[in-house]
C-alpha cells in the first residue's frame, strides 16, 4: 500500500517532542527561506512553542512573525516516511531570566547564538506514507 494518511494531533505531537533538529521557513526581503536549527519542543498550559536559538541579526532573526515549521522521517529502502508541519508566529525572547535551562535547544554550533527565539505553535498538521508492502522478508528493498 502505497496511501498517504494523515497523521492524528497526538502523533504529530509525539514526533516534535521526539526530534531535534528540524527546517524553519519564512520569508525575509521578500525571498523565501529554509534553514535547518536545533530545536526544543514545549508544552505550557496546553500551549505548544518551539524553541531555538540563533546568530543576532542572521536571515532566521531577522524573519517576520508567521513562520512554519517542519520535521520529518524517511525510509528509502521502503519508499515511506512522514512529515510534520508547524504553522506559528515567532517571537524573540530577550534575555530572560531562566530562559537557558527551560529552552535551551543544544545548538550544534554554539559560538555566537545569542538570539533566543520561540515558535508560538496555532497549527500542526501531518501526514505519512505507507511503501508497498514487501512481500518477501528477504526482499531486495529491505537490504538497500
Amino acid at each position: 500500500m502505497d496511501d498517504l494518511e494523515a497523521l492524528a494531533p497526538a502523533e504529530c505531537i509525539a514526533l516534535l517532542a521526539s526530534g531535534v533538529i528540524g527546517r524553519i521557513g519564512a520569508v525575509v526581503d521578500a525571498k523565501p527561506f529554509v534553514l535547518p536549527v536545533n530545536y526544543r519542543f514545549l508544552e505550557q498550559g496546553g500551549r505548544y512553542y518551539i524553541a531555538f536559538r540563533t546568530r543576532p541579526n542572521n536571515v532566521i532573526d531577522r524573519a517576520g512573525e508567521l513562520v512554519a515549521f517542519e520535521i520529518d522521517g524517511a525510509d528509502h529502502a521502503r519508499h515511506s516516511g512522514w512529515s510534520v508541519l508547524v504553522r506559528g508566529h515567532l517571537y524573540h525572547l530577550g534575555d530572560q531570566p531562566g530562559s537557558a535551562e527551560l529552552l535551551d535547544s543544544a545548538p550544534w554550533i554554539t559560538h555566537d547564538r545569542q538570539s533566543w527565539l520561540v515558535i508560538v505553535v496555532h497549527e500542526i498538521s501531518g501526514r505519512r506514507i505507507a511503501g508497498p508492502e514487501v512481500e518477501w522478508a528477504f526482499h531486495l528493498a529491505g537490504y538497500r
